[in-house]
């Protein structure tokens, strides 16, 4: 395992660390558990603890996975390709001030990305009317954070790797050179997203800090971007800035509504100075986005390249799903977060998250 810890191209063969599909069909929380590496204790702890609140289809998705590593220096969490594990920033773990205060404060290096645009689009998922990170701080608040993230992150994995590659892999080989991307081409083949603007603007803002934003990018205002991104079929900008991610977001949101029933918000605004949600207006916005049929036609096709023993429950779940709700344009994000009825029958307002997420806390 220790192949894992450094990010080096041809370290990890698979007779030194199989992936976990490799070993069982049905893998379990000690399987995953086996396969685990932290910098501080506690990180493991915590992370058997949200495992075990976690929905099975998590287990099965770990298939594609060689490991888990999680430390305190990892910022933003990702996968490569290059050992098959995933890296996590355990910032949606912690509990207490103390195990808070061993995680690196740095900000995301892609933070600086963004502010080359003249608008920014902002994501957030809820529960009723409240933003999740609204929740009180507990375990099981923690656990439903990092279900997104794993969703995510995990999807890429079963790309290079999905469950019916894994009995035919020359054991001998590389991760690194066994790696091939098979699923999101399969998804951007069959159901392409059309938008060269978005997909241009993708590269300025999530890709490189060295890809200038052009004279005419920077000129185009959250009105603009409000008339092109709703006209594809995109579930969030990110799917645009490569394949990859493509696939990992459209499995990531059918997957949180599935299993959670989970709504996800997405809007574009302005670019302030300011990560308060009240001071970015939405120029358009939408909850449940994968509600509208040419956009969940994509997640359901995701869903059936990477977890095919569960598509017929998904496709009953986002069967059920509401139909996209519009957001209000003018209103700023804060006072955006009302937009279903109230499933406890309640009249009390939704929360918002005071601050919003510049980043994605993922790549």
């Amino acid at each position: 395992m220790s192949c894992l810890v450094r990010v080096s191209p041809g370290a990890c063969t698979f007779e030194k660390v199989p992936l976990i599909g490799m070993e069982t069909a049905a893998p379990t929380i000690d399987d995953v558990m086996s396969r685990v590496i932290v910098s501080h204790e506690w990180m493991g702890i915590r992370f058997r603890e949200i495992l075990e609140r976690m929905p099975a289809e998590i287990l099965l998705l770990m298939r594609g996975l060689t490991g888990v590593v999680i430390s305190y220096d990892v910022r933003p969490s990702f996968y490569t390709s290059q050992t098959g594990a995933m890296y996590l920033d355990p910032d949606r773990m912690w509990l207490t001030e103390a195990e808070r205060a061993v995680i690196d404060s740095d900000p995301d290096f892609r933070g600086e990305f963004a502010k080359k645009l003249d608008f920014i689009m902002l994501w957030r998922y809820v529960s009723g009317n409240t933003d999740i990170r609204a929740f009180n701080r507990d375990i099981d608040s923690v656990s439903i954070r990092t279900a997104s993230l794993l969703f995510h992150e995990l999807a890429h994995a079963n790309d290079f790797f999905p469950p019916e590659s894994l009995a035919s892999i020359d054991r001998s080989l590389s991760v690194a050179v066994a790696a091939r991307s098979r699923l999101s081409a399969r998804l951007s083949n069959d159901l392409p997203l059309s938008s060269t603007v978005m997909r241009d603007l993708a590269q300025v803002s999530f890709n490189s800090n060295d890809v200038p934003a052009s004279q005419q990018q920077a000129a185009l205002t959250a009105d603009d971007i409000a008339i092109e991104f709703p006209s594809d079929n995109a579930n969030d900008y990110y799917n645009y800035s490569s394949q990859f991610e493509d696939l990992a977001m459209a499995f990531e949101e059918a997957m949180m509504f599935h299993s959670y029933g989970i709504s996800r918000d997405v809007a574009i605004t302005n670019a302030p100075n300011s990560n308060q949600c009240g001071d970015f207006l939405v120029s358009w916005g939408q909850r449940n986005r994968i509600g509208d049929s040419a956009v969940q036609a994509r997640s359901l096709l995701a869903a059936s390249l990477i977890l095919p023993e569960q598509l017929a429950a998904i496709e009953d779940s986002l069967g059920n799903m509401p139909a996209p709700s519009q957001m209000t344009a003018g209103i700023n994000w804060c006072d955006n977060i009302n937009l279903s009825s109230n499933p406890t029958g309640l009249s009390t307002p939704g929360r918002a998250a005071a601050t919003v997420e510049l980043v994605r806390p993922y790549k």
